[in-house]
């Protein structure tokens, strides 16, 4: 039985396999090949497009900013003492007008000063009109003294003329020398008592003239216990109460001014080129700017815009300067600064542009988070294509005749889902058709078909 089963195991059921696969093998050769009835049709892909249209109404630079004030000061005293009054409109968040009055120092000490120089000063001009007579009268002594010495010398000249012819005597010639000696005498010191008289009086204008001086500091000093608002603004911080004694040069109040507001913002490089070279500015011509002007940013109008809710909040500005003369480290933009001249003039509107009941804030706020478009006018020709013809990359797909070509393009802004790119720097032109719906496989040059009605372009306006 061993025998037999290993006869099986080890020699016939091999034999059965390998013959069983061979059956198999030439029943599955004996099959018929599979052939498709009817080759499936090649047939182009269908594409929607638009035409590439010129854009003339300027190119719309959108940035982001914050509202900065335009000017904040810090309020002082400029004189020491107590704050006797101190306006309700004087705390914080209050708005006020230029030239109110908010806060009052103690008047008295300077008043007490303005009195006593006022005296003093009376005091001087008492003193130069007692100088006045005494120089007159100094002047009288000198022409008596003049006359005196003159009648000495007469009478000398007769007694020197006597003692010639013996008559005179020695003792008489030198009594009348003696009073001619004292007469000239006399006469000097009634010269110098009228040129201590000039002298004094000299003296005497100029203590006055430091008098006057020192009234009218007296007189700054009281003007300066009355603190007004230099400025219409909101006072954003109060910093001392009434009855607190103050130093000079104590802050009182910080004060925004409000008739103004800047924008703060940064702009790219490849930005400022289109603001640089705009149509009619002297940036964009050859002509040789000033060490000044070569600091400057063209003035180019500005739309501020707010968004609360469903409403936007809008701000005609200008484009002002830069912050600094070089690029931010972190942003690699320039700052720059827009002024709005009118911060309480807004424009409110919907998503749509539509104009919407007032209902937001009546005016620009410090800190608003905005964004900013720049209405600039370029030398250069622009181009539109809606924004869903880019694809990944820069590229475009155009339709030229039956074939698909790709472009790369170099995009100036998107604004409201349009591209707008310089047409001196593309290979396409105003007309081309730009592929505007998917493709599962793209290449250069392949074959398409163009849907026969165009969905409409996109363009964008300004606001």
């Amino acid at each position: 039985m061993k025998a037999i089963r290993y006869l099986v195991l080890k020699i016939i059921l091999p034999v059965l396999i390998l013959a069983g696969g061979v059956v198999g093998f030439q029943q599955l050769s004996a099959r018929p090949k599979l052939v498709a009835e009817q080759e499936q049709l090649k047939v182009d892909p269908l594409v929607e497009w638009v035409p590439v249209s010129a854009h003339e109404s300027g190119l719309d630079i959108e940035t982001d900013g914050v509202v900065v004030p335009h000017r904040e000061i810090y309020l002082s005293a400029e004189v020491a003492g107590r704050i006797t009054h101190k306006a309700p409109e004087c705390d914080a968040g209050n708005y006020v007008e230029a030239g109110t009055l908010l806060f009052e120092i103690d008047p008295r000490d300077y008043e007490l000063e303005v009195r006593r120089l006022n005296k003093e000063i009376a005091q001087a001009d008492a003193n130069l009109h007692e100088n006045e007579v005494e120089t007159k009268n100094a002047e009288k002594m000198v022409q008596l003294a003049e006359e005196d010495l003159k009648l000495q010398r007469q009478e000398l000249q007769r007694i020197l003329d006597l003692s010639k012819r013996g008559v005179i005597t020695e003792s008489e010639i030198d009594t009348a020398k003696r009073n001619e000696l004292a007469a000239r005498n006399s006469l000097q010191t009634q010269k110098n008592l009228l040129q201590l008289q000039s002298t004094r009086r000299e003296r005497l204008k100029s203590a006055r003239e430091l008098a006057v001086t020192q009234l009218e500091k007296a007189q700054l000093d009281l003007s300066r216990t009355k603190i007004t608002a230099p400025i219409s603004g909101l006072i954003v911080e109060d910093m001392v109460e009434q009855d607190a004694h103050v130093q000079n040069g104590t802050q009182l109040v910080r004060i925004n001014d409000s008739s103004t507001a800047e924008v703060k913002c940064g702009l790219k490089m490849d930005e400022l080129f289109w603001i640089w070279n705009q149509t009619g500015d002297r940036y964009a011509t050859d002509q040789t700017l000033s060490a000044a002007e070569t600091f400057e940013v063209p003035a180019t109008p500005v739309t501020v815009t707010f968004r609360m809710m469903d409403r936007y909040f809008h701000w005609q500005g200008v484009l002002s300067r830069y912050e600094g003369t070089g690029l931010d480290i972190a942003t690699r933009t320039i700052p720059c600064r827009v002024v709005v001249k009118e911060p309480r003039d807004v424009r409110i509107t919907d998503a749509q542009g539509n104009p919407v009941p007032y209902n937001g804030p009546r005016a620009m706020v410090t800190g608003m988070y905005t964004t900013v478009r720049v209405h600039a006018q370029p030398t250069a020709r622009l181009l539109s294509i809606p924004e869903n013809a880019v694809r990944p990359g820069n590229r475009i797909w155009v339709v030229r005749g039956d074939t698909l070509t790709i472009e790369t393009i170099e995009p100036a802004e998107t604004i409201d889902g349009a591209v707008i790119l310089p047409a001196d720097a593309s290979k396409i032109e105003a007309g081309d058709h730009v592929v505007t719906s998917p493709l599962a496989v793209v290449r250069d040059g392949m074959k398409v078909r163009e849907a026969p009605q165009p969905v409409a372009a996109t363009t964008s306006e300004n606001n």
